[in-house]
């Protein structure tokens, strides 16, 4: 153990907690745990916990905190309007007025609490070269692969970002989900895909960036415009419980949406709408096609070709 740069000699079988008190002033906390640890740090406390022992540093301006083991963990406890950042390697918390900023590694599961409805913001990364996934509501949004989780909680804006697939498809896979609430709206093309509404009167967005494949689960009180990219060969197909847009490098796909608005990208491309024998189908212009029915309303804009079909 150091303190200020000297080395102090501590009997580890016969201590067992630890308490350093920062006091203010900008005071420093490096927590090095052993394996399979439990940090919980807050904008005036930090503490690591593990087998047979106890680090508590309240106070301190920045902390540091370091595990491993699939065991460990570490969560972030944040004030009305700061920053969490949760990556598959680091996990970080910044306070917006300065005041704190908590930072972990090496820890395999990772949680950031916000305050709801105070404009807090998380970012979040998963490991570009694997197949890892992201699973998002309006309220939790967690990142996860082989070896970590990172979870953001009741922040108002999450942005959680993939490898760039602008020319070539990547693994990672998105699932995302509206509130029920009238209002919410769904944005989704090559590389990008948002959700955003109200949910328990507080607003929300979350953008999945650079997934390859996504999946947005919706209601009937839910609007979604989507589109391809330029390539003449990317597709729209609507039905009466989905509609995807796809293409050689992305895939997205909105379920249970009550109005789809797809548009082309680019030109030559195909749209099929498919419906049931009693829904309508209306021809607006050579390029603009709606199938309409019960819970949902599909619309193909701007497609060169726009087959409908009786399913």
């Amino acid at each position: 153990m150091t303190l200020n740069n000297v080395q102090l000699a501590v009997n580890a079988a016969s201590v067992a907690a630890i308490n350093f008190a920062g006091g203010g002033g900008g005071d420093h906390a490096t927590l090095s745990g052993l394996d399979n640890d439990t940090a919980v740090l807050t904008p005036t406390d930090a503490r690591l916990t593990g087998s047979g022992y106890t680090v508590d540093a309240p106070n301190c301006t920045v902390v540091s905190a370091f595990s491993s083991g699939a065991g460990s963990n570490v969560t972030f406890t944040l004030e009305g309007g700061d920053t969490y950042v949760g990556r598959y390697d680091y996990s970080e918390a910044a306070s917006s007025l300065n005041k704190f900023y908590n930072f972990a590694i090496g820890f395999h599961t990772a949680v950031g609490n916000a305050v709801a409805g105070s404009g807090s913001k998380a970012f979040m990364a998963v490991n570009p070269n694997n197949a890892d996934t992201l699973n998002a509501t309006p309220t939790s949004a967690t990142i996860a692969g082989s070896t970590y989780s990172s979870r953001a909680n009741n922040f108002s804006l999450v942005a959680a970002y993939a490898k760039n697939n602008a020319t070539a498809a990547n693994l990672a896979q998105a699932t995302m989900s509206t509130s029920s609430n009238a209002g919410d709206i769904i944005g989704g093309v090559q590389g990008f895909t948002f959700t955003q509404g109200t949910v328990a009167g507080n607003a929300y967005k979350v953008y999945a960036v650079y997934f390859s494949k996504v999946t947005v689960s919706a209601s009937a009180n839910t609007t979604a415009f989507i589109a391809t990219s330029n390539h003449s060969s990317d597709t729209y197909t609507g039905t009466p419980t989905s509609s995807e847009v796809k293409g050689s490098n992305f895939d997205v796909t909105v379920q249970n949406c009550g109005k789809v608005q797809a548009y082309a990208g680019g030109t030559g491309q195909t749209a099929t709408l498919k419906r049931s024998a009693t829904d309508g189908v209306k021809v607006w212009s050579p390029t603009v096609t709606e199938n309409k029915g019960t819970g949902y309303d599909n619309f193909a804009i701007g497609y060169g070709t726009i087959n409908t079909v009786i399913i």
